[in-house]
């Protein structure tokens, strides 16, 4: 099995993961309950800016950590 092989079914097992993770905290409680969540609503938008802004920050520091990869090819 090649690295690309293994590093996609990693990433797709950490993707089946966080949304098992998010329909269990957000969308089951929502259904239970029939209101919004906490995570939804508008008090909750400056944790989702900071979240936001925290995952931009590491984006834009690790961009050329991978520019290498095509030069093995």
């Amino acid at each position: 099995m090649s690295s690309t092989v293994g590093e996609s079914a990693v990433g797709s097992i950490a993707v089946i993961g966080l949304v098992a993770v998010w329909a269990a905290a957000i969308v089951a409680p929502t259904v239970a309950g029939s209101q919004v969540p906490v995570t939804l609503r508008t008090m909750a938008l400056p944790a989702w800016g900071a979240l936001f802004a925290l995952g931009l920050v590491v984006v834009v520091a690790r961009g050329g950590a991978y520019a290498l990869l095509g030069a093995h090819h």
